[in-house]
């Protein structure tokens, strides 16, 4: 779900890691996204929810705990209907940001459908898109330097020599 945030983000302002002079910054495009497209509280805290979450999960595998004075941040994910709501607890100095992976799942597409309609209606925001989508498009990463991924793609282009499909697992 966070790539998708941060996807849906980046073509939403049109500023990507691609795209020059497009001042890309993930927690800044994430920040306004969430604000305009989250419910309630969830939108107050767009920068908490993206370094815990994100940044914990891909570096540590783990949501991220955050110290701020004499108070610790937690995250914690669970799996319940999404009728049981995300929540926010605090108990001698931890506050705990407890996620429905299910809620937050219908937060997000919801956040993404209201984006959509607006981008139906809205000039500028479709040009952002184009521009941002066309960045992502057009990127093409150059391996010839790199010496084990060129070592894999040369591995396969010689097994293609023998048939022009090759089953990867199988």
């Amino acid at each position: 779900m966070c790539t998708g945030l941060e996807l849906v983000s980046a073509l939403y302002l049109g500023k990507t890691k691609y795209r020059s002079g497009s001042g890309y910054n993930a927690t800044e495009n994430v920040e306004t996204f969430v604000n305009r497209f989250f419910p309630t509280h969830g939108n107050k805290i767009p920068r908490l929810l993206w370094d815990g979450v994100t940044n914990g999960i891909d570096h540590l595998f783990n949501p991220k705990p955050i110290q701020y004075f004499q108070n610790r941040i937690q995250f914690t994910f669970y799996v319940q209907d999404s009728s049981v709501p995300s929540h926010v607890t605090k108990s001698q100095g931890v506050v705990l940001i407890k996620i429905n992976s299910i809620e937050f799942y219908h937060v997000l597409k919801q956040a993404i459908n209201n984006y959509k309609i607006e981008l139906t209606n809205d000039v500028e925001l479709q040009c952002h898109f184009i521009d941002a989508w066309q960045s992502i498009e057009n990127h093409i990463e150059d391996i010839t330097s790199d010496k084990k991924a060129s070592t894999e793609l040369e591995y396969l282009l010689k097994e293609l020599k023998h048939s022009d499909t090759l089953n990867l697992f199988k």
